[in-house]
């Protein structure tokens, strides 16, 4: 099932179009994004593209405005459309591809209804639609990544197989090192969201972030990350799932960043040790009951193990 509170936060992080573009330089090709400025880029509206859909799920649209279409890119000095699909579910959705093209039609028939007139010309052309999944759930991505695999294929009819495929940007696949490296605000973001990161417990990720990408970021990354940590409260305290950080998020949102750190390690420390401590009692609580059925055998009260 879909995952809202996920949903929102990602989707407030990319309609900021500098978040979203340092997105697009870390995992698009880099012959479109070198070609790519962050001013080209305009967000529209996507109400009307995932309707009548029974899976509710949280998208983006951007818009290359006319005449800064990259270079070698099909429709050259059109407008191109990147579409962002952000998929939390906790299934693989194994329709993808064919979703992925319905959606497309429907920015089609948006652009075409807004071009009406230049679209009775015989020169008229869609433009180009870059469509991106940005997966972060924890199951093997297998969902073809071409709508062309999903459509029976019968001898002699090749021809009118449909080919429509989609970027995939697949966070469990992305190695730790690459996010780090990323040297940025998003870097941040990705690395506390990430499903299979491999660090042993809270207060080493906290100490990664705070000590090799946020006290090396440059003022412009601190200001955005600042400006974007409420994404990274959130998705710390889901990952952990610690009652305090639910309890004093505002107060967390209003500390300064070095503060805010110093704090969440506190919490993450504070609750390894009650672990620890009832991890000690459950031990102790395990030999009473084994003591206990040594001794008593079938006479010993098994309804008495829940008051020890």
């Amino acid at each position: 099932m879909s995952n809202p509170i996920k949903d929102s936060i990602f989707k407030e992080l990319f309609e900021d179009r500098t978040v979203f573009y340092d997105f697009l330089k870390a995992f698009l090709p880099k012959e479109i994004t070198k070609q790519i400025k962050e001013t080209d880029l305009k967000r529209e509206q996507t109400e009307l593209i995932g309707k009548d859909f029974s899976v509710k799920r949280s998208d983006i649209l951007y818009k290359i405005e006319k005449g800064n279409a990259p270079k070698g890119v099909q429709g050259n000095g059109q407008d191109i459309y990147i579409y962002l699909l952000l998929e939390h579910q906790s299934k693989v959705d194994q329709l993808m591809a064919f979703r992925m093209l319905a959606y497309k039609v429907r920015i089609w028939e948006q652009y075409v209804n807004s071009h009406k007139k230049e679209s009775e010309q015989k020169g008229f052309k869609l433009p180009v639609i870059i469509g991106i999944v940005f997966y972060n759930g924890k199951a093997k991505w297998t969902s073809p990544m071409d709508v062309k695999e999903k459509i029976t294929e019968i001898k002699n009819m090749e021809e009118y197989l449909i080919k429509a495929n989609y970027e995939l940007i697949n966070l469990s696949n992305i190695k730790e090192e690459t996010i780090i490296n990323m040297k940025n605000a998003l870097g941040v973001i990705l690395l506390t969201d990430k499903p299979n990161v491999k660090i042993k417990n809270a207060e080493e990720l906290l100490k990664i972030i705070n000590e090799e990408i946020i006290s090396k970021l440059p003022k412009e990354e601190q200001e955005k990350f600042d400006k974007h940590r409420n994404a990274f409260i959130e998705l710390f305290g889901k990952r952990t799932d610690y009652k305090e950080i639910e309890e004093r998020y505002e107060e967390l949102k209003e500390m300064e960043v070095p503060k805010m750190f110093d704090t969440l390690e506190e919490i993450a420390k504070r609750d390894r040790e009650k672990a620890k401590v009832e991890g000690k009692l459950e031990e102790r609580k395990e030999l009473i009951i084994e003591i206990l059925n040594q001794r008593f055998g079938e006479d010993f009260d098994k309804s008495l193990e829940e008051k020890i």
